[in-house]
Protein backbone atom coordinates (compact mmCIF):
# COMPACT_ATOMS: atom_id res chain seq x y z
CA UNK A 1 0.00 0.00 0.00
CA UNK A 2 1.45 3.38 -1.01
CA UNK A 3 1.74 6.33 1.35
CA UNK A 4 -1.10 8.10 -0.41
CA UNK A 5 -3.41 5.11 -0.07
CA UNK A 6 -2.43 4.72 3.59
CA UNK A 7 -3.25 8.37 4.22
CA UNK A 8 -6.62 8.08 2.47
CA UNK A 9 -7.54 4.99 4.49
CA UNK A 10 -6.45 6.68 7.72
CA UNK A 11 -8.44 9.82 6.94
CA UNK A 12 -11.49 7.73 6.07
CA UNK A 13 -11.19 5.61 9.20
CA UNK A 14 -10.63 8.69 11.34
CA UNK A 15 -13.66 10.43 9.83
CA UNK A 16 -15.83 7.37 10.49
CA UNK A 17 -14.49 7.14 14.04
CA UNK A 18 -15.10 10.83 14.67
CA UNK A 19 -18.73 10.48 13.56
CA UNK A 20 -19.20 7.91 16.31
CA UNK A 21 -19.45 4.96 13.98
CA UNK A 22 -16.81 2.90 15.68
CA UNK A 23 -16.11 -0.45 14.04
CA UNK A 24 -15.80 -2.09 17.45
CA UNK A 25 -19.26 -0.90 18.44
CA UNK A 26 -20.88 -2.37 15.34
CA UNK A 27 -20.78 0.83 13.33
CA UNK A 28 -21.24 0.65 9.61
CA UNK A 29 -19.53 2.24 6.67
CA UNK A 30 -21.50 4.27 4.19
CA UNK A 31 -21.48 2.77 0.73
CA UNK A 32 -20.26 6.00 -0.81
CA UNK A 33 -18.17 8.01 1.64
CA UNK A 34 -18.56 11.76 1.34
CA UNK A 35 -15.41 13.83 1.45
CA UNK A 36 -15.67 17.45 2.43
CA UNK A 37 -13.49 19.63 0.28
CA UNK A 38 -12.31 22.84 1.85
CA UNK A 39 -11.53 25.59 -0.63
CA UNK A 40 -8.49 26.67 1.36
CA UNK A 41 -7.34 23.24 2.47
CA UNK A 42 -3.80 23.95 1.25
CA UNK A 43 -3.59 27.23 3.15
CA UNK A 44 -1.08 27.09 5.99
CA UNK A 45 -3.70 28.31 8.49
CA UNK A 46 -6.07 25.48 7.55
CA UNK A 47 -3.28 22.91 7.74
CA UNK A 48 -2.16 24.19 11.16
CA UNK A 49 -5.73 24.14 12.45
CA UNK A 50 -6.17 20.57 11.20
CA UNK A 51 -2.88 19.56 12.82
CA UNK A 52 -3.94 21.08 16.14
CA UNK A 53 -7.26 19.27 15.91
CA UNK A 54 -5.61 15.92 15.17
CA UNK A 55 -3.12 16.40 18.00
CA UNK A 56 -5.87 17.11 20.53
CA UNK A 57 -8.36 14.47 19.33
CA UNK A 58 -8.87 10.91 20.54
CA UNK A 59 -8.18 9.31 17.16
CA UNK A 60 -6.52 5.87 17.46
CA UNK A 61 -2.74 6.27 17.58
CA UNK A 62 -1.96 4.35 14.36
CA UNK A 63 -4.20 6.69 12.35
CA UNK A 64 -3.19 9.74 14.33
CA UNK A 65 0.49 9.21 13.50
CA UNK A 66 -0.27 8.98 9.78
CA UNK A 67 -2.43 12.11 9.85
CA UNK A 68 0.17 14.07 11.81
CA UNK A 69 2.87 13.02 9.33
CA UNK A 70 0.70 13.95 6.32
CA UNK A 71 -0.21 17.34 7.73
CA UNK A 72 3.38 18.08 8.72
CA UNK A 73 4.61 17.18 5.22
CA UNK A 74 1.94 19.39 3.68
CA UNK A 75 2.94 22.30 5.91
CA UNK A 76 6.61 21.87 5.00
CA UNK A 77 5.78 21.64 1.29
CA UNK A 78 3.62 24.76 1.50
CA UNK A 79 6.37 26.64 3.35
CA UNK A 80 8.93 25.59 0.73
CA UNK A 81 6.63 26.65 -2.10
CA UNK A 82 6.00 30.02 -0.42
CA UNK A 83 9.73 30.59 0.04
CA UNK A 84 10.37 29.70 -3.61
CA UNK A 85 7.64 32.16 -4.72
CA UNK A 86 9.18 34.93 -2.61
CA UNK A 87 12.63 34.32 -4.10
CA UNK A 88 11.16 34.32 -7.61
CA UNK A 89 9.35 37.60 -6.92
CA UNK A 90 12.53 39.23 -5.65
CA UNK A 91 14.48 38.33 -8.78
CA UNK A 92 13.76 40.66 -11.64
CA UNK A 93 13.32 39.37 -15.15
CA UNK A 94 16.08 40.05 -17.65
CA UNK A 95 16.13 43.44 -19.28
CA UNK A 96 14.69 43.53 -22.77
CA UNK A 97 16.57 45.41 -25.49
CA UNK A 98 13.70 47.94 -25.65
CA UNK A 99 14.02 48.66 -21.93
CA UNK A 100 17.79 49.07 -22.19
CA UNK A 101 17.37 51.41 -25.17
CA UNK A 102 14.75 53.45 -23.30
CA UNK A 103 17.03 53.75 -20.27
CA UNK A 104 20.01 54.74 -22.41
CA UNK A 105 18.07 57.38 -24.32
CA UNK A 106 16.57 58.86 -21.14
CA UNK A 107 19.92 59.08 -19.35
CA UNK A 108 22.08 60.09 -22.32
CA UNK A 109 24.06 63.18 -21.34
CA UNK A 110 22.13 63.73 -18.11
CA UNK A 111 23.93 64.60 -14.92
CA UNK A 112 21.99 64.86 -11.66
CA UNK A 113 22.00 68.45 -10.36
CA UNK A 114 20.99 67.55 -6.78
CA UNK A 115 19.91 64.66 -4.58
CA UNK A 116 16.29 65.55 -5.28
CA UNK A 117 16.86 65.65 -9.03
CA UNK A 118 18.59 62.26 -8.94
CA UNK A 119 15.81 60.69 -6.86
CA UNK A 120 13.06 62.16 -9.05
CA UNK A 121 14.76 60.89 -12.19
CA UNK A 122 15.23 57.43 -10.68
CA UNK A 123 11.62 57.20 -9.44
CA UNK A 124 10.26 58.36 -12.80
CA UNK A 125 12.32 55.80 -14.73
CA UNK A 126 11.43 53.00 -12.31
CA UNK A 127 7.74 53.80 -12.71
CA UNK A 128 7.91 53.92 -16.50
CA UNK A 129 9.89 50.70 -16.74
CA UNK A 130 7.85 49.02 -13.99
CA UNK A 131 10.96 47.95 -12.18
CA UNK A 132 12.32 48.56 -8.72
CA UNK A 133 14.56 51.55 -8.13
CA UNK A 134 17.40 49.16 -7.27
CA UNK A 135 17.04 47.41 -10.63
CA UNK A 136 17.09 50.70 -12.52
CA UNK A 137 20.04 52.04 -10.52
CA UNK A 138 22.05 48.84 -11.00
CA UNK A 139 21.35 48.73 -14.74
CA UNK A 140 22.25 52.40 -15.16
CA UNK A 141 25.51 51.87 -13.27
CA UNK A 142 26.24 48.79 -15.39
CA UNK A 143 25.70 50.85 -18.57
CA UNK A 144 27.87 53.70 -17.28
CA UNK A 145 24.99 56.16 -17.08
CA UNK A 146 24.75 56.30 -13.30
CA UNK A 147 25.54 60.04 -13.09
CA UNK A 148 21.99 60.80 -14.24
CA UNK A 149 20.38 59.08 -11.27
CA UNK A 150 23.07 59.07 -8.59
CA UNK A 151 24.09 62.49 -7.25
CA UNK A 152 27.13 61.07 -5.48
CA UNK A 153 28.57 59.98 -8.83
CA UNK A 154 27.57 63.24 -10.48
CA UNK A 155 29.25 65.22 -7.70
CA UNK A 156 32.44 63.14 -8.00
CA UNK A 157 32.42 63.76 -11.76
CA UNK A 158 32.05 67.53 -11.33
CA UNK A 159 34.76 67.93 -8.66
CA UNK A 160 37.71 67.01 -10.93
CA UNK A 161 36.34 69.43 -13.57
CA UNK A 162 36.22 72.26 -11.00
CA UNK A 163 39.90 71.80 -10.00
Amino acid sequence: MSDTERIRVSIFVASVWLRGNSFAEGGHLEREPRYVIMQDAREPAALRAALQYVLSSDIPSEHKAVLIEALTRSLRAEDSARAAREVAEQRSPDWTPAEVQNLQSRLAGKVAKSWQDADEQLMQLAGELRRSTDDVRNKALEMGAGVGIDYRLAKERREPEDD
